[in-house]
């Protein structure tokens, strides 16, 4: 068991033009502080059934039209912009996400990235959301495996996600976790790679995939899940890892 996770601060990850990460895109700038506060991979996680402790979707939300004047006070401190690429990565950016690996296997063996494009959906059934980039080489595995699985990633797995952003080879990246980053190992689920130092993993049958500008958007029907002891969280905003303490 290693000691308290470090709060990394402010460490850069590798990002997508459009704010997301994952690994059709090569890295810009590696992460730092490997293993810094990385967990035991022998901890034990405790496997759970499914049910109703997700978030609740059904939560009524107003969309706006995102124009200048769509109500942001530029007194306030907000400074309206002409919606482009760039803009929506920086504003999009502010909104702060967890961080995690998503993993397939196939007949040529097993594929994974990082993402931080993953909600939930459904409650009733069980159903989880991951956007992929059109050129991904995950996605490819995940279509003609039908199953996919999420790992969340907690403070310590900077380089862990960093190494899942990379263009390298899939066989590659799976083979740097368990030969260069001590206390990091992989497990089996339903067939599927998870990561067993994760702070939760599912493992989900492919329901539906939709093609949406750029990627497509992958729903899975949660099959398997369980969760592992508590840390704190991997955190995505404004283009760099940082973390939330625990309440």
């Amino acid at each position: 068991m290693t000691g308290p996770a470090k709060k990394p601060q402010g460490i850069p990850a590798p990002v997508r033009t459009d704010g997301r990460i994952d690994d059709a895109q090569p890295v810009f700038t590696a992460a730092t502080g490997a293993g810094a506060g990385a967990p035991n991979s022998s901890a034990e996680h405790r496997p759970t059934h499914p049910d109703a402790g997700a978030p609740n979707p059904s939560a009524e939300h107003r969309p706006t039209h995102p124009d200048a004047g769509s109500g942001a006070n530029p007194s306030a401190g907000h400074r309206p912009t002409h919606p482009d690429s760039s803009t929506f990565r920086d504003a999009i950016g502010r909104f702060a996400t967890g961080v995690t690996i998503v993993t397939a296997s196939g007949p040529g063996g097993p594929a994974g990235m990082t993402t931080n494009a993953v909600t939930s959906v459904s409650l009733d059934p069980l159903l989880l959301l991951v956007c992929f980039d059109h050129s991904s080489r995950t996605l490819d595995v995940v279509r003609e495996s039908g199953r996919f699985a999420v790992s969340v990633l907690g403070v310590g797995d900077e380089e862990l996600a960093a190494i899942f952003a990379s263009k390298a080879a899939a066989l590659e990246k799976f083979e740097a976790v368990t030969g260069q980053l001590p206390g990091f190992g992989w497990g089996e689920a339903e067939g599927v790679p998870v990561l067993e130092s994760a702070l939760a993993w599912l493992v989900c049958d492919v329901a539906e995939l939709h093609a949406a500008g750029d990627h497509t958007i992958g729903i899975g029907e949660v099959i398997a899940m369980a969760t592992g002891p508590d840390r704190e969280p991997l955190v995505f905003y404004a283009g760099r890892y940082t973390t939330i303490p625990l309440p």
